[in-house]
C-alpha cells in the first residue's frame, strides 16, 4: 500500500507540472475555450487538461511496473480517444464521428483486454440475468453511456474531474477488499493524475489566472477509464462490485443524462445537442456560485455512491437496490421539470 501511495503522490505532481507546462503552449496554438452563451467562464481557457493527465496516467504506469497484458485497450483506447478529444476541441467532430471511435473502443475492450458485461445480477429478483448473446451489444451501449455521462457533466468548472475522483475512489476500495492488486495500483495513480487536474479546475477565487479545462480529450478519457474499471470489477470469478452498486456510484451524471436525453426527445432535438437545461445550469441561472453548485452535486454524488457501497457491504440485495434507483430516478425527473420552483423555494427558505 505504501507503494501505492507513492504513486499517487507522484502522479499528483507531475499532472501539476504537465499541466502547468502545457498551458502556455496551448493559448500558443489556439487550444482554448472561448466564453459564449453556454459557458461561463471569462478570457480563453486552455484546453490540455485531458492531454495531461493522459500523458501522467501512462508514464507513472509504466514505471510502476503493473503488467500491462490487461490493459492493452485501457491504454490504447484510453490514448486514442485523446487523440480525437483534441480533434473534437480544435474542428467540433460531429456526433456521429464521436460514437463511432467510441463503439469502436468499446469492442477492442471486449475483444483484447476481455471486458465484457456478462451478468447484471438479481436486479429484478427472479434470478442472476445473464446476458448471453446480449453481452457485447450492452458493454458497447454501457461504454458510449458512460462516456458521454461524464462528459455532459464537464459543463461547469470542476464537476466532471469530481464526480470521477469520487468513482474512483469507491472503485479503488472495491479492489482494494477483492485483492485486486494491479487494479489497486493502477487506481491509485488515477486518483494522483484526477487530483492533480482539479487543482487547476476547481472553482476557486485564486485559480483563474492557471484556470485549465480538460477538454473532450479528458472527458471522454476519464469515462472510458471508469466504465472500463466498472465492468471488470464487476464480471467474473471474484468480482466484488455488483453490477447495481456500480449505478450508484454514477448515480447523479447517468440519471442527468438520462433526464436531458429524454427532455429532448419529447422536444424533437437531437440528443446530443448542447444546452443549458442540466441542473447545475438551473442552480447556477437561479443565483448559485460555481463553487457552491459543484461542492453540492459532489457531497450529492458522494452520497449516493456510498449509499450503493454500503448497502453491498451489508448485504442489501440487488433488486431492492435496483428498484430504489428507478424510484431515484423518477424523484430526479420530476425534481428537473419542476426545478425553477424547487429551486426558489430553497433559496426562499434559506
Amino acid at each position: 500500500m505504501q507503494e501505492n501511495i507513492i504513486l499517487l503522490i507522484i502522479s499528483f505532481i507531475l499532472t501539476l507540472f504537465l499541466a502547468s507546462y502545457l498551458r502556455p503552449m496551448a493559448i500558443k496554438v489556439g487550444l482554448v475555450d472561448l466564453p459564449s452563451q453556454r459557458k461561463h467562464h471569462s478570457g480563453e481557457v486552455p484546453l490540455l487538461g485531458g492531454v495531461a493527465m493522459g500523458v501522467t496516467f501512462l508514464a507513472v504506469l509504466i514505471l510502476s511496473g503493473v503488467p500491462l497484458d490487461g490493459y492493452r485497450v485501457l491504454i490504447g483506447g484510453g490514448l486514442l480517444l485523446i487523440f480525437v478529444g483534441v480533434l473534437d476541441d480544435i474542428h467540433e467532430l460531429s456526433a456521429t464521428a464521436r460514437m463511432v471511435i467510441q463503439i469502436s473502443v468499446a469492442l477492442l475492450m471486449v475483444t483484447l483486454d476481455g471486458v465484457v458485461s456478462a451478468s447484471l445480477g438479481n436486479l429484478l429478483g427472479l434470478g442472476s440475468i445473464e446476458m448471453d448473446a446480449w453481452a457485447i451489444p450492452f458493454t458497447v451501449l454501457a461504454v458510449v453511456g458512460v462516456i458521454n455521462a461524464v462528459n455532459m457533466s464537464d459543463g461547469i468548472d470542476g464537476l466532471a474531474g469530481g464526480i470521477v475522483l469520487i468513482a474512483v475512489a469507491f472503485l479503488a476500495l472495491v479492489a482494494a477488499l477483492s485483492g485486486r492488486t494491479s487494479d489497486l495500483t493502477v487506481l491509485m495513480v488515477l486518483i494522483g493524475v484526477v487530483a492533480g487536474f482539479l487543482i487547476y479546475n476547481f472553482p476557486s477565487r485564486f485559480s483563474n489566472q492557471s484556470k485549465i479545462f480538460m477538454g473532450d480529450s479528458g472527458s471522454t478519457l476519464l469515462g472510458f477509464l471508469v466504465v472500463w474499471f466498472m465492468l471488470s470489477l464487476s464480471q467474473g470469478e471474484g468480482s466484488e462490485l455488483r453490477p447495481v452498486t456500480a449505478l450508484w456510484i454514477l448515480a447523479y451524471p447517468i440519471m442527468d443524462m438520462a433526464a436531458i436525453m429524454i427532455r429532448r426527445k419529447l422536444k424533437g432535438r437531437s440528443l446530443f445537442a448542447p444546452d443549458r437545461e442540466h441542473l447545475h445550469h438551473v442552480f447556477l441561472l437561479t443565483g448559485y456560485s460555481s463553487r457552491k453548485t459543484v461542492t453540492t452535486l459532489l457531497l450529492i454524488n458522494l452520497l449516493l455512491g456510498s449509499i450503493g457501497i454500503v448497502s453491498q457491504i451489508m448485504g442489501v440485495a440487488e433488486y431492492v437496490m435496483f428498484y430504489a434507483f428507478l424510484l431515484l430516478m423518477l424523484a430526479y425527473l420530476f425534481a428537473l421539470r419542476h426545478a425553477w420552483k424547487l429551486m426558489r423555494a430553497i433559496k426562499s427558505d434559506g
